[in-house]
């Protein structure tokens, strides 16, 4: 029954790190995409940024809260089971659009599903997973990220080139159907086993979660901070696949695979990286947990560049690799103190309205803001040019986030001693 073995812990986060890689997938599908969807479409850049940003954020960030809170209180198996099948039965809808109308109403369907995923995911890690190996269950969950986006992109490519964008919607949204169901029977409920210690504990009320955000100096800069360079990181995301199919011809099935390798380098590496460093300095000073992602950030910017002007797609992609790790640095780090600066009865509503904020803008405006650039800069045309000047000007947000997150370690240390 209760505690469960060390091999059922792991059964449970290796599902939940599946659910959460096609939650990624499915979310990062369209980005390999675009070019094709854009042209049977005929849309602009800017149309497209909305269709690939907006459209999804706008209600994948405001749900969030609303069912964060739900899942302090509720059955969250069964919450993650109807999201996954939500999920993944609009992202098979978007293959069947016959207009940039429907595909944008069903990329809404696919941000309304998978809001219910990580807030009850991280809350029965937090169950199936004690303090001193928390971050061990979070990890494997975590994986999902650049698993799913390096899928979505490979199998995206791949299908597009040989049966269409269509086709390639279709393919993996319906795997979530089957993964619903095995999310639902693989994993229990630790609330419906009856530990009086596992009872869902009393949530601040909204007031005094908003009330202590506004006075964590540290928070409220943090969460500037990775709002800003998230701007960047998701036009980079989201464009990055036209940019190298404009300028160089690249055809999806030579550009998935290697978009897609470069993903999981790039994201593993970050991740692994940004946890080893966050633990090994920040234990020696706890403000190195937000200069880590201040470095990586200005780091990224040279090999970005680079990037953008190298003469050969082979240099290009490669240039790719530093900038795209330098992203994904800050999420151990920063997660890791987040947890630090609230009480345990305010962390799940801190966290979810932090992720409202650096989501809708960020996913929510990033790849808009690069779309219209793109198109200012290239007189509309959809040029390489064009998009690649857009491109540039958002590394200008990389600076504005390490700037914030310099700020936010002047009061982290008094923020912390505040609450532990």
């Amino acid at each position: 029954m209760w505690p469960p073995s060390a091999s059922y812990r792991r059964a449970v986060a290796i599902t939940l790190a599946i659910v959460y890689a096609l939650n990624q997938l499915d979310r990062q599908i369209i980005n390999i995409l675009l070019e094709p969807i854009k042209r049977e479409f005929t849309l602009t850049d800017a149309q497209a940024g909305v269709m690939s940003g907006l459209a999804f954020a706008l209600f994948y960030c405001t749900l969030g809260i609303p069912l964060a809170r739900l899942a302090d209180r509720g059955h969250r198996v069964g919450m993650i089971s109807i999201a996954v099948a939500l999920w993944s039965a609009m992202t098979a809808l978007c293959g069947m659009a016959a207009s940039f109308v429907q595909l944008l109403l069903a990329r809404v369907g696919v941000g309304i599903g998978e809001a219910g995923c990580t807030p009850p995911a991280h809350s029965l890690l937090a169950d199936y997973y004690g303090l001193n190996e928390r971050s061990r269950g979070l990890g494997i969950y975590a994986l999902g990220t650049p698993f799913g986006s390096s899928l979505g992109i490979l199998v995206g490519g791949i299908i597009n080139f040989y049966f269409g964008w269509r086709a390639a919607f279709l393919a993996v949204g319906l795997p979530g159907l089957i993964m619903a169901i095995v999310t639902w029977w693989l994993v229990r409920e630790p609330r419906a086993l009856g530990v009086p210690s596992l009872a869902p504990p009393p949530v601040a009320p909204l007031r005094d979660v908003l009330k202590k955000i506004a006075t964590t100096k540290s928070f409220v800069h943090i969460c500037i901070a990775v709002t800003v360079f998230c701007i960047s990181a998701y036009s980079v995301s989201v464009w990055g696949a036209p940019y190298q199919m404009r300028r160089f011809g690249v055809t999806t099935n030579v550009l998935g695979p290697a978009l897609s390798l470069i993903g999981l380098i790039a994201g593993i590496g970050g991740v692994w990286l940004g946890g080893w460093l966050g633990d090994k300095l920040g234990a020696k000073d706890r403000r190195w947990l937000v200069w880590i992602p201040a470095i990586a950030l200005l780091v990224g910017i040279p090999f970005a560049i680079l990037s953008l002007v190298a003469p050969t797609w082979p240099l290009s992609i490669a240039g790719f690799i530093v900038p795209l790790a330098a992203l994904y640095v800050y999420s151990g780090p920063v997660f890791g103190v987040m947890q630090s600066l609230f009480p345990p009865n305010m962390r799940a509503t801190a966290v979810s309205l932090f992720l409202l904020i650096t989501n809708l803008i960020g996913l929510g405006l990033g790849p808009v803001i690069t779309g219209w650039l793109s198109d200012i800069f290239g007189a509309g045309t959809g040029s390489a040019d064009g998009l690649g000047l857009a491109l540039a000007a958002t590394l200008v947000f990389n600076v504005w986030g390490a700037i914030h997150f310099h700020l936010a370690s002047r009061t982290l240390r008094e923020d912390v001693a505040a609450v532990n």
